[in-house]
């Protein structure tokens, strides 16, 4: 992996594992203080059913690191400015190496990758089953 996805993972894991206690407490507090009903949930789990990573620190830790990646995948759309010039004589026949670019999909890195990266992060960010960021109207992420 492109060392620079590897920094954003790393960073992205440090805080959540920064703002994790506080979120762990948040939920199990709230487990404890609903009631059971009979089919098995609390009122508090049916309202969270993601459970702990519907928390609102956890969401926008996500969305910070979901464009930061989105960033970064669009930086390596972009033509390299040290290519040669296939029109310079002084590079007729040279094979041309063609460039790769990386890319990785922001929810690979932050929730899939974490399976064997960081189990204990994988568990509560496995519930995320949707991608808590919006596009507007010029199709960028928000």
């Amino acid at each position: 992996m492109d060392k620079r996805y590897k920094d954003i993972q790393d960073h992205y894991r440090d805080e959540l594992h920064a703002i994790m206690p506080a979120v762990m407490d948040w939920w199990f507090d709230g487990v404890e203080a609903s009631t059971r009903e009979a089919e098995g949930m609390t009122a508090f789990e049916r309202r969270w059913p993601a459970g702990p990573a519907a928390h609102p620190r956890v969401i926008d830790v996500f969305r910070r690191y979901f464009i930061e990646t989105d960033t970064l995948n669009l930086e390596n759309e972009r033509p390299s400015q040290g290519r040669a010039d296939p029109y310079d004589e002084q590079n007729w026949g040279t094979i041309p190496v063609p460039e790769t670019r990386a890319f990785v999909r922001p929810i690979d890195l932050l929730v899939h990758d974490l399976e064997s990266v960081d189990p204990d992060l994988f568990e509560i960010l496995a519930a995320l089953v949707f991608v808590p960021v919006g596009i507007d109207p010029a199709g960028e992420f928000v």
